[in-house]
């Protein structure tokens, strides 16, 4: 099997066109215009700088670029190249001519012109303030006045920074940069809300109608200038050699290990005897559902799925999606009471968004506001609880079908919830593996901001997958209904090592913030862990199965980890302990594991990587008989981890 397809489930890491480095800055050109990683003294200021082309359903037409060139000297570089976007009734082109400076400064032009009649929701320059700005100062310059505040450290549900004709931004390592925009007035967002790693900078404000008419013809000019410099002549002092990584295993108990479970696939077959065996070995706390009542075959699909939990002797979790009719409410109650199922929790959410506004905690526009009308409404709530009546078994609740975004803007109402839930996925606004990899330290923080807003309700993430199970920012109720679509949410990456250290990752973060239960992807099927028939798995599996043995034990502390380049979790129960660690690079990474706080002896040793590959998705008895022992002579052992592999450890 191809190399790229066991690592990545296809193309790899984006690599740069070029690598740029001028005195104390170094970035990363890309063929697609952008820059990338633009780092002053070694610390990254921006994360990203493009130009984005976005439709009315706030689709990215992506851009084709030519004619690419790069003058370097000794005191400037001078970039310049044509693109074009066309998708559909997209037609928009533009040239592009960057200037980097020795001096820190940089400034980046863009000259447009639509080539035909369309809609457009947005184009123009987007910028990536990493994440790690949390904290830091920021001066903005709007229509209205200059302002000061701070990038926050929790999530904020409202745009902190709006209508920007400029930003000056002073960081904790105490570097200064200033950000001049032209062309436009610019609006900065939480982007942390979709779990990408950073802070957003965008044209157009929201508050301005859109989508917006393009006719032929119209022209499109912005400009950028960026200044960088130091305001501590000790910065550069502050940047580090990198060091072979060490991972201490610290006594201290985080938390107690997350509940896990896996969706189920919509049914329309029994599982068979394979399949059954191998979901039985994730060592589940449940399986969910989503059971549409709108839907003429539910209850046959009800049926399948109450089957698939008793066999497997698993509880169940529901997600009851309808529209306000009461009556079908009752009708799934009923039925659900006369199969005797074990409903663990019961979430309920509008197929259509309703016809009053959602109550949102600050003032949304568009397809932002539109979104949070897809939410666990207190009508829906109600309607629940009336026919559910005194279950003290079965808990209710609900929140956001789709992200983090919906459940943190909206005001939910939680005097009638027993919890709050909301999904995970790593692509809402990029699918490269850099960025979906950007996206784990950001997951931790949406949970930190979910239990303040959760008012103390336990927070659960009702599914983690590659790509969205809808997108509510679609233009109406029918093309939310075509987000849907089960095929577009294939991702043949999830077959691959990478995805395996996406999902250890995804897990380690969550279960660190003591999410109450995490369910990852679906069983089976296109979608699953296990294939069609259950014969093959993915290498995501074995991470699963082998932190669902430790269900009920302990996360403990793990200290060195670069969350840009390894993941990991050590868990423990009894006096068995469990180290995984993820390799998240196309590099080999060296590491010692530090056990000076530990007494073992001896450790058991296997890996997931390209060598056993193709053995161990069709064949789990090779897995569990081929491993290393290895004798704790010292305080460390040292582990060599092959791109994107894994590493499991038992002591």
């Amino acid at each position: 099997m191809d190399k790229d397809i066991i690592r990545y489930g296809g193309q790899g890491f984006r690599k740069p066109l070029k690598t740029l480095e001028l005195g104390p800055i170094k970035a990363e050109l890309m063929e697609d215009g952008s820059l990338r990683y633009i780092k002053v003294n070694g610390i990254e200021m921006i994360r990203s700088l493009l130009v984005t082309v976005r439709d009315q359903n706030w689709g990215t037409a992506p851009g084709k670029f030519s004619s690419i060139s790069v003058d370097q000297k000794e005191h400037y570089i001078d970039i310049s190249f044509q693109a074009i976007h066309q998708q559909e009734d997209i037609d928009f082109r533009w040239r592009g001519n960057i200037h980097i400076r020795k001096d820190g400064n940089l400034i980046y032009f863009m000259d447009g012109e639509a080539h035909a009649d369309f809609l457009k929701n947005r184009i123009g320059f987007c910028l990536l303030h990493p994440m790690d700005l949390a904290g830091s100062e920021v001066e903005v310059e709007t229509a209205d006045g200059r302002f000061k505040s701070l990038f926050s450290k929790l999530i904020t549900p409202e745009d902190p920074f709006v209508n920007m004709k400029s930003m000056a931004i002073v960081t904790k390592d105490r570097l200064n940069m200033n950000i001049l925009f032209e062309g436009e007035l610019f609006q900065t967002e939480d982007q942390r809300n979709w779990t990408d790693g950073s802070y957003k900078t965008f044209c157009t404000p929201l508050h301005l109608p859109y989508p917006i008419a393009m006719t032929k013809g119209t022209k499109v000019k912005q400009t950028v200038s960026i200044s960088m410099n130091s305001v501590n002549s000790m910065v550069k002092d502050l940047f580090q050699p990198e060091q072979e990584p060490i991972l201490k295993i610290t006594g201290e108990v985080l938390g107690k290990l997350p509940e896990l479970g896996t969706l189920l696939a919509p049914m329309t077959r029994p599982l068979n005897d394979r399949e059954q065996d191998q979901l039985k070995e994730l060592n589940l706390s449940h399986v969910r559902c989503s059971l549409n009542l709108t839907e003429a075959d539910w209850r046959l699909k009800y049926g399948y799925v109450h089957d698939a939990a008793k066999k497997l002797n698993l509880d169940l979790e529901i997600e009851l999606i309808t529209d306000e009719d009461e009556r079908m409410i009752q009708e799934a109650l009923e039925l659900i009471k006369e199969a005797g199922s074990r409903i663990k929790r019961l979430s309920i959410y509008p197929d259509k968004a309703p016809d009053s506004p959602a109550e949102t905690r600050t003032e949304l526009f568009g397809a932002s506001l539109r979104a949070c009308q897809y939410v666990t409404t207190r009508k829906l709530l109600e309607m629940l609880r009336k026919h559910l009546g005194q279950s003290p078994l079965m808990l209710v609740g609900g929140g956001s079908r789709s992200n983090f975004t919906e459940l943190n803007r909206t005001l939910m109402p939680l005097t009638l919830m027993d919890f709050v839930e909301y999904a995970v996925n790593p692509q809402v606004h990029a699918e490269d593996l850099d960025s979906i990899v950007e996206t784990l330290p950001a997951q931790a923080i949406t949970l930190q901001t979910a239990k303040v807003l959760s008012n103390e309700l336990p927070v659960h993430i009702s599914s983690v997958t590659l790509k969205g199970r809808m997108n509510p920012y679609a233009a109406d109720d029918e093309a939310v209904r075509c987000s849907q679509n089960r095929m577009d949410q294939e991702d043949q990456r999830l077959n691959s090592l990478f995805a395996a250290g996406w999902t250890l990752g995804s897990f380690a973060h969550l279960a660190l913030e003591n999410a109450q239960s995490i369910n990852f992807y679906e069983g089976t099927g296109a979608l699953g862990m296990i294939k069609e028939g259950g014969h093959e798995v993915c290498p995501a599996y074995y991470v699963i199965a082998n932190i669902g043995e430790f269900a009920n034990g302990e996360v403990l502390k793990l200290v060195g980890l670069d969350a840009k380049v390894m993941t990991g979790i050590a868990l423990k129960k009894g006096d068995h302990l469990r180290v995984i660690a993820a390799n998240l690079t196309d590099e080999v990474i060296s590491v010692g594991i530090d056990m000076s706080e530990w007494n073992y002896s001896a450790a058991k040793i296997r890996f997931l990587d390209e060598v056993n590959y193709s053995t161990v998705i069709i064949d789990k008895s090779y897995w569990l008989k081929t491993y290393y022992s290895c004798l704790v002579t010292s305080q460390s052992i040292p582990v060599n981890l092959p791109p994107l592999s894994l590493v499991f450890i038992d002591f």
